[in-house]
C-alpha cells in the first residue's frame, strides 16, 4: 500500500459500491422483510476506507436516475444492464441519510452520471489545491482515465492504482483509456467500438501512433505497424470513423461541470450521533451501536474537514442560495 504523506481527498463511487454491497451481503434481511444488505455493506466499506486511508476530505458520489447525454447520443448505451432491483431502490435514500448523518456529503447531479461528477470534482479540487492527493474508490474502469501522478484509484481489492499500474492493467496510459474504448469497445457499458478491432490491435495502434485522432491522421502508417492483414485493418478503421468518434464521446469523462449550484449539498460536515443511533436501532445494526457508544464511529471527525475548502473559493463560503 502506498504511503501518502500529503493531505488527501477520498471520493467514493457510490453507485458502484451500492450494487456491490447489495450482492455481496445478499444474505442480510431485516425481520420485517425489508432488506438492509446494501446499506450495511456500503457503510461497512465506507468506514473501512476512512480508517485505512485517513483522508482529510471525503465525499460520496451517486449516479442520477435521469436520462443523461450519453443515452441521448446512443440509446443503447448501458442498454444491456438489468433493471435495478426494487428491494435495492428502497435502500438508496436511507443509505444517503446515514452517510450524511456520519458527516459526509453525498452528491447526485440531475441528468449526470457519477463518473462525470467525479471527474469534475477531481479537476476542481486539484485546481484549488495543487498538493492534494485524490483517492477514488471504485471498480469502474472508465475512471482510470482520471489517474495521474496525484490521482489514484482504489480497486475493490484495495489495490492502489497509479499511472504505472493502469498501464500494466490495460496496456495503455490513463490519457488513452477513452481512446482504447473508442477502438475496442466496452461490453459493460455497451460502447460499440470498431467491429473487428480487438484489444491487442487497439493497444498496438494507440501506443505507436497516439490518440484516435492521431490514428486517423496517420492511417498510412498502419501497414508498417500491423503484421497480419494490415490493409483490411486500415480499411475497417477508415470505414468506421463515425463509430469510433461516437464511442470516444461515450467513453470520455466530463471534467468541467458547474459545481456552484451544489454548494449546499457539499456543506455537510457535522456528524449527528442521535439520528445515526436511531437508524442503527431501526435497521438492527447492533454491532455498530456498540461502536457508536465507544465513539469509534467518529474517530475521523476531527481529522475530516469540509470539502467546501476544495471545491469553492473562500469568498463563496458565505453564499446562501
Amino acid at each position: 500500500m502506498k504511503n501518502f504523506k500529503r493531505e488527501s481527498l477520498l471520493i467514493v463511487d457510490g453507485s458502484f459500491h451500492l450494487y456491490r454491497s447489495y450482492y455481496a451481503f445478499s444474505f442480510l434481511i431485516k425481520k420485517n422483510s425489508f432488506r438492509s444488505n446494501a446499506i450495511y455493506g456500503f457503510i461497512k466499506t465506507l468506514r473501512m476506507l476512512i480508517f485505512r486511508h485517513q483522508p482529510a476530505y471525503v465525499i460520496v458520489v451517486f449516479d442520477s436516475k435521469k436520462r443523461n447525454f450519453r443515452k441521448k447520443l446512443f440509446n443503447l448505451y448501458k442498454g444491456n444492464r438489468p433493471k435495478i432491483p426494487s428491494d435495492l431502490v428502497v435502500q438508496i435514500d436511507p443509505l444517503k441519510l446515514i452517510i450524511q448523518f456520519m458527516g459526509i456529503p453525498t452528491l447526485t447531479i440531475p441528468t449526470v452520471e457519477g463518473d462525470d461528477t467525479i471527474g469534475s470534482l477531481v479537476c476542481r479540487s486539484i485546481l484549488h489545491r495543487e498538493n492534494l492527493t485524490v483517492l477514488i474508490s471504485t471498480g469502474d474502469k472508465d475512471l482510470a482515465q482520471l489517474v495521474k501522478k496525484n490521482v489514484f484509484l482504489i480497486d475493490p481489492f484495495q489495490n492502489i492504482l497509479g499511472p504505472r499500474e493502469i498501464f500494466d492493467k490495460y496496456g495503455v496510459h490513463p490519457n488513452l483509456i477513452a481512446d482504447f474504448f473508442a477502438l475496442a469497445g466496452d461490453r459493460s457499458d455497451n460502447i460499440p467500438g470498431i467491429p473487428g478491432i480487438g484489444k491487442k490491435i487497439a493497444i498496438n495502434l494507440l501506443n505507436r501512433l497516439g490518440s484516435v485522432k492521431d490514428i486517423y491522421r496517420n492511417l498510412s502508417k498502419i501497414n508498417c505497424l500491423i503484421t497480419r492483414n494490415p490493409e483490411k485493418i486500415k480499411e475497417i478503421i477508415k470505414k468506421n470513423q463515425d463509430i469510433a468518434e461516437l464511442s470516444y464521446q461515450l467513453a470520455t469523462i466530463v471534467t468541467n461541470l458547474d459545481l456552484d449550484p451544489y454548494y449546499k449539498c457539499l456543506s455537510v460536515n457535522t456528524p449527528n450521533s442521535v439520528f445515526l443511533k436511531s437508524l442503527f436501532l431501526d435497521y438492527g445494526f447492533k454491532k455498530w451501536l456498540s461502536h457508536e457508544r465507544e465513539r469509534n464511529w467518529f474517530l475521523y471527525e476531527t481529522k475530516t474537514r469540509s470539502v467546501l475548502n476544495l471545491f469553492f473559493e473562500k469568498k463563496n463560503h458565505s453564499i446562501e442560495n
